[in-house]
């Protein structure tokens, strides 16, 4: 590549610290307030499908995203044999405190 060049410029290399990964994840708004700094949560990949990484939240936008009605969450996991790779995607299941009440879906339900 040459200096004026028009073509396109990608990165000749990229730098990752990859033993220690940042999972972000959008909660829905109805399980928000049950999640805050240090909540515990399991992340899984396809790729790995016996397997699950445990982290915790690391922190929250702390703000509801007005039109997801989500919010934005990270999660920090130790990754010290390098499975997980940046950019991948991932699912995360929070290990939230029961509730004291049952939820029945509305499809459950009939009204006479």
């Amino acid at each position: 590549m040459t200096a004026g060049s028009t073509a396109s410029t990608a990165p000749l290399f990229a730098i990752a610290q990859s033993e220690r990964i940042r999972v972000f994840a959008n909660v829905p708004q109805s399980v928000s307030v049950d999640i805050g700094e240090g909540s515990e949560a399991q992340v899984t990949a396809s790729e790995y499908p016996n397997r699950a990484f445990n982290g915790k939240v690391a922190r929250t936008s702390r703000s509801i995203d007005p039109r997801a009605r989500t919010l934005k969450v990270e999660v920090d996991l130790s990754n010290d044999d390098l499975a997980l790779i940046p950019g991948m995607y991932l699912q995360v299941a929070f290990h939230l405190k029961p509730t004291s009440f049952v939820q029945v879906p509305a499809s459950a339900l009939i009204f006479r």
